[in-house]
């Protein structure tokens, strides 16, 4: 979503501190959002970004990985989001740092595949200009 949504605090018990906090609290934030864009009185051009919404929350978390240095589950929902359709830019924000972070795994290593999913997917959305 291009605007600005709300200010965010990481809480202790806030549901956002481990990996299996992140997969225990995935189910609901893709609800909140669906239940967002299902309403009736959701303006249409909110409604239109229901995908890039659930793709950025997928490169939220894995950002969040990165930086507590889980990079395999960051790499899986990486994958993840590219099911959807995240804004462009970050995508390639979120990859930069996965692929510094990983250094280069990323290129020839266990984390290629991320990389590669990543690069199809950069193609695709550049062969729809």
């Amino acid at each position: 979503i291009p605007e600005f949504v709300s200010k965010f605090t990481r809480h202790k018990g806030g549901g956002t501190s481990t990996v299996e906090d992140f997969y225990k609290t995935l189910p609901g934030r893709i609800k909140a959002i669906e239940k967002i864009c299902d309403a009736t009185d959701t303006p249409e051009y909110i409604k239109g970004h229901r995908n890039v919404a659930l793709g950025g929350l997928h490169l939220w978390i894995a950002q969040n990985f990165i930086t507590n240095h889980h990079y395999r589950e960051a790499g899986a929902m990486i994958i993840a989001s590219l099911e959807y359709t995240p804004r462009r830019e970050y995508v390639e924000m979120v990859c930069r740092a996965f692929a510094q972070t990983v250094g280069i795994e990323a290129v020839i290593g266990e984390y290629q595949p991320v990389m590669t999913a990543v690069a199809q997917y950069l193609d695709a959305l550049e062969q729809q200009r």
